[in-house]
């Protein structure tokens, strides 16, 4: 089920990007000088669709580690939740493990409680 989701969403669109890249194959040069335009001292010549995919990768990239960073006090929170769960979880356990304790303990002097009131009981009467 999961692979024909994949493949259903993921067959057009890598449909898209063949068709963009035939339709844009000229060449097209890239200047990194920003003060000669003429004789660029730095610049690539590449295929039209190459350049605009390896943007897109890039703002992709970029974008992705912004809302990393953006999201850091989230993770934190959520790690410091997990962290207080479980000592709760912990507290609770050792607190259960108390009250069964002390439940013993009363049921115990209950049970031996009982056969000396009862023979009290009896001597008084």
């Amino acid at each position: 089920m999961k692979n024909a989701l994949k493949a259903i969403v993921l067959v057009p669109i890598a449909l898209l990007i063949v068709v963009f890249a035939v339709a844009n194959r000229q060449m097209t040069t890239i200047s990194l000088d920003p003060f000669n335009s003429d004789t660029p001292a730095l610049a690539l010549s590449a295929p039209l669709f190459l350049v605009i995919l390896l943007m897109v990768i890039l703002g992709v990239l970029v974008g992705g580690i912004a809302s990393w960073i953006s999201q850091g006090v989230v993770r934190a929170s959520a790690r410091q939740a997990r962290t207080d769960a479980a000592q709760l979880r912990r507290e609770l356990q050792e607190t259960r493990l108390e009250l069964d304790l002390v439940h013993r303990q009363q049921a115990a002097a209950r049970s031996t409680a009982l056969p000396s009131q009862a023979l009290i009981g009896r001597e008084v009467a």
